[in-house]
């Protein structure tokens, strides 16, 4: 079979018209690589064209996807794409054992302090929902606080060789950002401390969700306290959506996750949609699934209007966001506006999310300086200890 029967075949996998050999070849890799990592011994035929193979390895590289893709097509490769195979395999492996590592010492640190931290995404989620879990690489790490615990956890990152990035001052800072961010500056880990979930032009205190939070241990013995189960889900959703699901790595973290779930807690994740004015979100994320993965998210939206803006929410538009190369604030503005439900709650986003941002707006235009030290000195006087 020729690689272009192949991709042809690839198409036929696929619901959307967008995706096709007439379009150019980003359009037909995308395509390609969710077709071979459902069936993957269409690699064989598909390393036959050494630019579209090249674009689907960096796709997979785009979207967090190239740990899956080398596993599920090792038996398929050629030998001379089985070192970029290793390669792949191995990194991932080296980096899931190392940041899980430091990940537990990080929230043992601050739980010695009388700090408790909630593991979001990453390693621990691998491990919880995924049955290889070394396969999905992490970029960094990510932990949620209680906001009033902010200024004794910078203070624990800073003494432990972290370095603050950016900032304004912290009464700007937690109404416009819902995370801190965190460099080790031995060896470059990135750490994100959020204190609040962002959710289209919705901030979720931190409070709620930590209060909910479950222990859970690991197949080594490692504690780590993680998002009750519809909480996890509906952030994943939520995270993914609002993203415009320019990693559909995160989507695919949603839907494992979704499988878990009882009807109460599927319940659970509808109520939580509805109270944040969130149901685009999950219409359009199950939309993605079917679409992408093939398999729907399993709640009952039988009831539940698809999003409009001009149009109504349609898979083109779907795969015209994941495909995007300009990831500009105005793509991303419109491709969130479109999921927001229809065009009244779009301009209610639009307003809320500038109410957020325009006190840091007004603060700038006033010639205000910001950067980490800035930041940690208004958490000074918020009651972060002086050195």
């Amino acid at each position: 079979m020729g690689c272009h029967t192949v991709v042809k075949t690839v198409m036929a996998s696929t619901s959307t018209p967008v995706i096709g050999m007439e379009r150019g070849p980003h359009d037909t890799a995308l395509g390609a690589l969710l077709a071979v990592l459902k069936t993957p011994a269409l690699a064989a035929e598909l390393c036959g064209d050494p630019a579209l193979w090249s674009e689907i390895k960096r796709l997979a590289e785009v979207h967090r996807l190239s740990g899956l893709l080398a596993w599920s097509v090792s038996a398929a490769l050629p030998p001379a794409e089985r070192p970029w195979r290793d390669s792949v395999l191995m990194t991932h492996h080296s980096r899931h054992q190392r940041f899980t590592g430091q990940l537990h010492s990080l929230v043992m640190e601050l739980d010695n302090a009388g700090v408790p931290a909630v593991v979001l995404k990453g390693p621990v989620l691998a491990e919880r929902f995924h049955p290889v879990p070394f396969l999905k690489l992490s970029h960094d790490l990510d932990i949620l606080v209680r906001m009033s615990e902010i200024p004794t956890v910078t203070r624990l990152m800073l003494a432990s060789g972290f370095r603050l990035v950016g900032g304004f001052p912290w009464r700007i800072q937690r109404n416009c950002e819902h995370h801190l961010n965190f460099v080790a500056a031995a060896n470059g880990l990135m750490v994100e401390v959020h204190y609040s979930f962002k959710a289209g032009a919705h901030l979720f205190p931190s409070e709620e969700f930590i209060d909910r939070s479950v222990n859970w241990r690991s197949a080594n013995g490692l504690d780590f306290r993680v998002l009750a189960p519809a909480d996890e889900v509906f952030y994943l959703i939520v995270h993914a959506a609002g993203h415009a699901f320019q990693r559909l790595r995160w989507l695919y973290d949603a839907l494992a996750a979704a499988k878990t779930l009882c009807a109460a807690d599927r319940e659970r994740v509808l109520s939580l949609a509805r109270e944040g004015g969130l149901m685009g979100h999950l219409v359009a994320a199950d939309m993605a699934c079917r679409e992408f993965f093939g398999e729907s998210l399993g709640f009952d939206l039988s009831g539940c209007a698809t999003p409009w803006l001009w149009s109504i929410l349609k898979p083109k538009h779907l795969w015209t966001m994941a495909q995007r190369n300009d990831y500009s604030f105005a793509n991303r503005t419109l491709d969130v506006c479109r999921m927001s439900g229809s065009p009244a709650s779009a301009l209610f986003l639009c307003l809320e999310n500038g109410a957020g941002k325009w006190p840091a707006w007004l603060y700038r235009l006033r010639g205000g300086r910001v950067g980490p030290e800035v930041l940690a000195r208004s958490l000074e006087s918020a009651g972060l200890p002086k050195p």
